[in-house]
């Protein structure tokens, strides 16, 4: 016997989860066009697997990427507009870090020079932020940790600094 609420409910989880891949997709469009426009880096194809196993995700985890998507190209997009360059300029780090409501201690940011990967995680270990150098950049990672030896921020320089707090 065909249980028609349980049917419901399930066309109903499948048409929001392809509502979220649908808003994925065009944040990642979106970003896309931004980095294109802004920084001269040509998107790069996503594979189908991203797309099959974002929409596997929570409904909660789905809305989460996207809406962290959104805020991660408002701030490039804010940092263009204040005429930052999106590539290869320190001062995107300090323009991403007053975004966001973060203090640096003092000559943290004399530590990072033009052109270094940079990247931001929250006190959760998710990655709220990095510059477009990644997308450029072949060399090495350095996890920056805090007190309890969470990774807070990576960078990456062809330098070949290490930076630590």
């Amino acid at each position: 016997m065909i249980n028609f609420g349980q049917a419901i409910i399930k066309s109903s989880l499948s048409e929001h989860a392809a509502a979220d891949v649908a808003a994925f997709r065009e944040c990642v469009r979106l970003f896309d066009a931004l980095c294109e426009l802004q920084a001269k880096i040509a998107p790069r194809p996503v594979p189908e697997t991203v797309w099959r196993d974002f929409m596997g995700l929570s409904p909660q985890r789905r809305r989460a990427i996207i809406e962290q998507l959104r805020h991660y190209t408002a701030i490039l997009s804010a940092a263009s507009k204040d005429g930052i360059s999106l590539i290869g300029e320190k001062r995107l780090a300090w323009f991403a870090m007053r975004l966001l409501k973060l203090v640096p201690p003092s000559g943290f940011l004399d530590l990072i020079g033009d052109g270094d990967y940079f990247e931001i995680y929250n006190a959760d270990g998710l990655q709220i932020f990095r510059n477009l150098e990644f997308y450029l950049w072949p060399g090495w990672l350095v996890p920056l940790r805090d007190q309890n030896h969470r990774v807070v921020a990576v960078f990456g320089t062809s330098k070949r600094k290490r930076l630590y707090m």
